[in-house]
């Protein structure tokens, strides 16, 4: 009875172990269990994992081929890898277009196409990342999200299409240190969740500039123009953002122009003239900005001409920097001059209050709050 039932035990471990070891057993059509930098230049087609890599390892994988995955991802790491996967090619996947669990750097880049099928919440995602890294898209992104990030940092740049049919770009945690966008018309960047720190707008056109509409906000944004962008003098870039945003700024200059955020309804609108910030707008040191207010005093009464076209021509840091120095140097000189006022008041002051000079008080102390008093004097 007791070999009976030690023979029971035995193969129902044995097959719970075979069904587990079965169904849990995910590779792909080409597996890089122990990292290092590939190549791709072949068409695979995997039942879970067109390219699948496991283990703390560093791994780069480029692709240039098609790939294609019936269960899982096209690309996949898995778990506190530094990984790096480039798409040149095209991606059909179910879960993930490219996926990476854990990690501290991770790179995703797509120049190509990648479509996810997945119509379920957790699938048919174009990038998914539970870590800290850089995401790029330069081509196309087709699936249920665009994008779900979680946990640690991340640097978004899309110059591609992401679309979408529930979010383009999810953030469930983690934050988005900076997120630079030229995707706009028609097909705005949807974004739900924490706003980025920074955000970047790509303007190419008075027709062709990135749009970015947020659900579900929380924080505070800065609104940037990106350094490639080729703005019109006197425009309009209309809704370039959507949503209740919270804004740390609204204003702000590039390539010698000011633009303003202005609301339009629910949308914000770019608007970019020519004029000018006030010095006092551009430094934004506290300490600094009296002297800032100071010298715009000085440009506005048209003196020292010589001095404010100087600072008219500097940056926001140059002139940040010019402020600080001027500042500095009066300080020196008031100080100087005040050590020195005092000493000659003191002499004057001995001589006008000493015996017999009283006669003479009202007529070197006068002030425009009246005489001075011999009583006042000896104060």
């Amino acid at each position: 009875m007791f070999l009976v039932r030690c023979s029971f035990i035995f193969i129902l471990f044995f097959l719970i172990n075979f069904f587990i070891t079965s169904s849990f057993a995910q590779t792909g059509a080409l597996n890089l269990p122990n990292g290092g930098t590939h190549i791709n230049n072949s068409n695979l087609s995997g039942s879970d994992y067109a390219i699948y890599g496991s283990g703390n390892n560093e791994l780069t994988v480029t692709n240039n081929a098609t790939l294609s995955a019936n269960t899982f991802d096209g690309m996949w790491n898995c778990c506190f890898a530094t990984t790096t996967f480039i798409n040149n090619g095209s991606i059909t996947a179910v879960r993930n277009g490219i996926g990476q669990f854990g990690g501290s750097s991770i790179s995703f880049t797509n120049n190509a196409s990648i479509n996810v099928t997945g119509t379920k919440s957790g699938s048919g995602v174009g990038f998914y990342s539970y870590g800290t890294g850089t995401y790029v898209n330069t081509g196309t992104i087709t699936g249920r999200e665009g994008m779900i990030l979680e946990g640690g940092n991340h640097v978004i740049r899309n110059t591609g299409v992401i679309t979408a049919s529930v979010v383009d770009l999810n953030i469930s945690s983690g934050t988005v240190t900076s997120l630079t966008n030229s995707e706009g018309g028609n097909n705005v960047l949807t974004y739900s969740g924490k706003v980025p720190t920074n955000y970047y707008i790509i303007i190419s056109s008075l027709n062709n500039y990135g749009k970015l509409s947020v659900t579900n906000p929380t924080d505070s944004m800065t609104f940037n123009i990106d350094n490639t962008s080729s703005v019109a003098l006197n425009s309009t870039y209309s809704s370039v953002l959507q949503g209740s945003i919270t804004l740390s700024n609204t204003q702000g200059t590039y390539g010698g122009y000011r633009w303003n955020l202005v609301r339009n309804g629910s949308d914000y609108d770019l608007i970019i003239t020519a004029s000018r910030l006030a010095y006092n707008e551009i430094v934004t040191t506290i300490k600094l900005v009296n002297t800032a207010t100071q010298l715009e005093a000085i440009r506005t009464n048209g003196t020292k001409s010589t001095l404010t076209n100087t600072l008219d021509n500097l940056s926001a840091a140059q002139l940040e920097s010019a402020v600080k120095k001027i500042q500095g140097t009066s300080i020196v000189k008031t100080s100087t001059q005040s050590v020195q006022a005092q000493s000659n008041f003191k002499t004057a002051l001995s001589a006008v209050t000493s015996p017999g000079s009283s006669s003479s008080i009202t007529n070197v102390t006068k002030t425009n709050q009246g005489n001075l008093t011999f009583a006042d004097l000896q104060k």
